[in-house]
């Protein structure tokens, strides 16, 4: 039986042949989403909770929400394509890089639940 190599499409290669930057990136997008959500939220709150612009906080944290939920969708479409031919650290690396999103988007809803139930601006 001969084995058919992994079909790579224009917009998706094949996930063995993608750079490994783009590949940690993809992998830890939630998590960037997270990290960036709190930083920028922590340094404009002292600003926003002073004028009028408060909302922006809800913004920023619907923002970290889109782009989590982003990334995981991107990371279960690469572990979907995924098949048997595929080398396990692949599929090992596709698992990790989705439960690693999906954990991620999680506390990304719940630091954004926070922001809008607790209110930022009692001192």
């Amino acid at each position: 039986m001969t084995e058919q190599p992994v079909v790579a499409t224009a917009a998706m290669p094949a996930p063995s042949e993608e750079s490994p930057w783009r590949v940690a990136l993809i992998h830890a997008g939630a998590m960037i989403a997270w990290i960036l959500q709190f930083a920028i939220s922590y340094v404009l709150v002292d600003f926003l909770c002073g004028s009028s612009y408060r909302p922006l906080l809800y913004v920023i944290s619907g923002l970290a929400i889109l782009l989590a939920a982003g990334a995981t969708v991107v990371t279960w479409q690469r572990w979907e394509r995924l098949d048997e031919r595929d080398l396990d650290e692949v599929r090992f690396r596709a698992q990790v890089g989705l439960l690693i999103n999906a954990l991620f988007l999680l506390v990304t809803v719940l630091t954004s639940v926070a922001v809008v139930v607790l209110s930022p601006c009692t001192h």
